[in-house]
């Protein structure tokens, strides 16, 4: 991947599968184990974003050397946190991001996640 693509998702279900197909379509030469953990988080960020956000989702990759940045913003107005206990009902999100991301963190100006891997 050369270059930043930036993708606007629907506001549905098909929101993280079509997340997914961007992150197979421009991340071919990664090794398989760091495209699936980008595929997963993409997948979870996105989740988020259509469960608890507002607007538009857009997600945008950017290489920048060695790391790929993702990045999920929507214009909702919750700030994204860990929560304290993760169960059935969901909370694995921003958890897995923490655990797999080489670096990760928030926006200012909307509901933006995004992470380096």
């Amino acid at each position: 991947m050369t270059r930043e693509v930036r993708l606007e998702l629907p506001r549905d279900a098909t929101a993280p599968r079509r997340a997914r197909q961007l992150v197979e379509e421009h991340t071919g030469a990664l090794e398989g184990e760091r495209r699936d953990a980008i595929a997963l988080l993409v997948s979870e960020l996105v989740t988020n974003a259509l469960l608890h956000g507002e607007g538009d989702i857009v997600l945008t990759l950017e290489p920048r050397g060695q790391v790929l940045r993702v990045e999920i913003c929507d214009h909702g107005r919750a700030h994204p946190h860990v929560r304290e206990t993760a169960g059935a009902d969901g909370g694995w999100g921003l958890r897995l991001v923490d655990a797999m991301a080489l670096r990760w963190g928030l926006g200012q100006d909307a509901t933006r996640v995004w992470f380096e891997l």
